[in-house]
């Protein structure tokens, strides 16, 4: 049972969002010929290692729902510890992908719209 003020079910469909997240990521990264790799467990610093041909990348994923206006939406590019938010470093994270999830409903369906690969090859 959740202490939290949050809604009753937050934790919850904050995880399933990102397990959501990493699957679209998947699917977007090996549906152009990437090869993608998951470590094993969910404590590293990065969720997957793409490899590209010429290196292997460390790839954080994130979603979002909140919409600042139509086109803008807002994410917390950071790891939760200890109840605050920690940023990743340029030595933890090559590249932070963005799993924008417009109209977000917990573990239903939902319509993917874009993943952006931000940062520098």
């Amino acid at each position: 049972m959740s202490t939290s003020s949050a809604s009753p079910g937050a934790p919850r469909e904050s995880k399933c969002r990102g397990e959501l997240a990493e699957l679209a990521f998947l699917h977007q990264a090996t549906s152009r010929g990437l090869k993608v790799s998951k470590p094993y467990g969910d404590s590293g610093r990065y969720d997957f290692i793409v490899d590209t041909g010429r290196r292997l990348c460390k790839i954080q994923v994130k979603s979002t729902s909140y919409a600042k206006s139509p086109t803008v939406y807002g994410v917390s590019i950071g790891r939760n510890l200890h109840g605050g938010v920690v940023p990743y470093l340029r030595s933890q994270v090559d590249f932070i992908a963005i799993h924008i999830v417009p109209g977000f409903q917990p573990c239903d369906t939902i319509e993917e719209r874009r993943i952006e690969l931000l940062g520098q090859e």
